[in-house]
C-alpha cells in the first residue's frame, strides 16, 4: 500500500507505541500487543486506499475508538471533541434542550418519546408520547443510545435543532424545527392522593438529581397530613441518575439493612447500608418498574425487594448497574476527546448482578408480580401518564380516564399493598451470585 498516512493517525500510532513500548520493559506482553496494532495500521492504510470515497484518518480513528469503547458493554463510550464539549456541558448543567423524555425500544430499536415536558419546545410544537426521532438535524439516530441522541439535541439556549419524527399512523415523516431553552426539571413529576383507593398515595418519579430526596420527602409529608398510608413509588421511564439520591431514598424506606454493593475490577467491595429510624420506615411501599427503569431505579428497587420492604410490580428492569469514570483524551490540534468507561458493577443487597452481561445472564430487577401492558392499551397509557403531569403541574383533573383506570401495573400495585400475602422479595428465579458482603 503506497498511500501515506496522516499525521494524526503517525501521532497516535507513536501515542501507542510508546505506552507498548514501556510495557515490554515492564513485562506485559509487549509482542503481542504491536502484532495487534500492526492490524490496525494495516486496516486504516487498506481503508484509506481502497474504499470507494475518501475517508479521513481522523474519522477513521474516531469510529475505531468508539468500537473500542462501546464493544465492551452498552454503557462504555467514546466522545469526539465536539460531542465531548457537549457531555460535559451537559454535566455542568449548562445547556439548552427542548423538554422530552425519551427511552429506547429494544424490539425494533428505536428511540421513543415518553411524553414531552409541560410548557417546553417541543410540547408547544405538538410532539407527541409515543413519536419516534429518527433524525436530529438530518443525521439519522440509528444505533446510537439515548444519550448519544440527547447530546444531539442539547446545545445552547436560542439555537436552533431540527427533530425529524416518525408518527405512528401517519405515512410521512414531519419535521419540527425546535428553539433550545433551558430546561429545568423536578424529579417528582406527581404526587397525590388515588381517587379511587383511599389511603393509597401515587408518586411518580422521572429521574434522580441531588435535590430528589428532598423534594420526594417534602411530597411525602404532605401526603401523610391527607391521610396516606401506603405508596405506590412509580420508577417507570426513570433512566437513573445521581447514586447519592438512590442511596438517601432507599434510606427512608429501609430500616439498616444493605442498600448496595459496589464490586470493582479488583473484587473488592464497598457496601452501602441504610441508617434506621428515618420517618417512612414502616409505611407500606409498592415500586412500579418497566423495561426503562434503569441504573439508580434499579438500585432502589432492587433494595426494597431484597429487604422484603415490599413488592416490585410492572416489567423486567432494563439492567444498568454499572459506574462509569469519565476520562479526557488529548486529540490533535489541542482538541479534548474523552472517554467514558465502565469500572465497577451493582450488585443488590443479596448479591444479585443488575448490569446485563453475556447473553443467559441474570440482570436487573424481576418484578414479584409481572405484569405487562397490552399494546391496544399503549396510547390510552401515555395520555393518562400526561394527564398525571397536567394535574400535577396546573392542579387541575383534565378530561378522560386516569391512570387508575387504564393502568394495569397501577391497578396490580394497589391489589397487592391491600393484600396481606402479598410476595416480597427476590424471586426464585433470580438467585444471587455471591452472597453480600455484611
Amino acid at each position: 500500500m503506497t498511500r501515506k498516512v496522516s499525521l494524526f493517525s503517525v501521532v497516535l500510532l507513536f501515542g501507542i507505541f510508546a505506552i507498548f513500548f514501556m510495557r515490554f520493559f515492564w513485562g506485559f506482553g509487549y509482542s503481542s500487543d504491536v502484532k495487534w496494532l500492526q492490524v490496525y495500521q494495516n486496516t486504516v492504510e487498506l481503508v484509506q486506499d481502497k474504499y470507494v470515497k475518501p475517508v479521513p484518518t481522523e474519522q477513521i480513528t474516531y469510529d475505531a475508538l468508539r468500537g473500542v469503547c462501546e464493544a465492551r458493554d452498552p454503557f462504555s463510550e467514546f466522545f469526539p471533541p465536539k460531542e465531548f464539549e457537549r457531555f460535559e456541558s451537559d454535566m455542568q448543567g449548562v445547556y439548552g434542550g427542548v423538554g422530552l423524555y425519551m427511552k429506547p425500544v429494544e424490539e425494533d430499536g428505536t428511540i421513543r418519546v415518553i411524553v414531552p415536558i409541560i410548557g417546553g419546545p417541543a410540547y408547544k410544537a405538538g410532539i407527541k408520547p409515543g413519536d419516534v426521532i429518527a433524525a436530529v438535524n438530518g443525521e439519522t439516530i440509528e444505533g446510537r443510545s439515548v444519550e448519544a441522541v440527547s447530546l444531539l439535541i442539547k446545545g445552547i439556549p436560542g439555537t436552533e435543532v431540527k427533530l425529524t419524527i416518525k408518527r405512528p399512523g401517519e405515512e410521512k415523516n414531519l419535521d419540527f424545527t425546535l428553539v433550545r431553552e433551558q430546561i429545568h426539571i423536578e424529579s417528582v413529576q406527581t404526587a397525590r392522593m388515588l381517587d379511587k383507593s383511599p389511603g393509597t398515595a401515587y408518586v411518580i418519579m422521572a429521574d434522580f438529581q441531588e435535590s430528589s430526596p428532598k423534594q420526594l420527602e417534602d411530597k411525602l409529608t404532605e401526603l401523610k397530613k391527607q391521610g396516606m398510608e401506603r405508596l405506590i413509588l412509580d420508577l417507570r421511564e426513570n433512566g437513573g441518575g445521581a447514586l447519592t439520591a438512590a442511596l438517601k431514598i432507599a434510606d427512608m424506606f429501609i430500616a439498616g439493612g444493605n442498600v448496595v454493593i459496589i464490586r470493582y475490577r479488583s473484587g473488592e467491595d464497598e457496601v452501602h447500608r441504610a441508617k434506621a429510624g428515618e420517618a417512612f420506615e414502616d409505611l407500606p411501599i409498592a415500586v412500579l418498574v418497566d423495561g426503562a427503569s434503569a441504573s439508580a431505579s434499579e438500585i432502589l428497587a432492587a433494595a426494597i425487594q431484597d429487604n422484603r420492604r415490599g413488592p416490585i410490580v410492572g416489567t423486567h428492569s432494563y439492567g444498568k448497574g454499572s459506574v462509569q469514570q469519565v476520562f479526557e483524551i488529548d486529540v490533535p490540534e489541542k482538541k479534548k476527546a474523552g472517554a467514558k468507561v465502565t469500572i465497577a458493577w451493582f450488585l443488590s443487597p443479596l448479591g444479585r448482578k443488575i448490569s446485563r452481561g453475556n447473553e443467559g445472564e441474570q440482570y436487573g430487577v424481576t418484578p414479584n408480580y409481572v405484569v405487562g401492558i397490552p399494546k391496544e392499551k399503549i396510547p390510552d397509557m401515555y395520555k393518562a401518564r400526561q394527564n398525571e403531569w397536567i394535574r400535577f403541574n396546573t392542579g387541575v383533573k383534565p378530561e378522560g380516564a386516569s391512570i387508575e383506570d387504564v393502568d394495569p401495573q397501577v391497578v396490580k400495585a394497589v391489589e397487592a399493598l391491600n393484600s396481606p400475602t402479598a410476595e416480597t422479595g427476590p424471586p426464585a428465579a433470580q438467585k444471587p451470585e455471591k452472597a453480600a458482603a455484611e
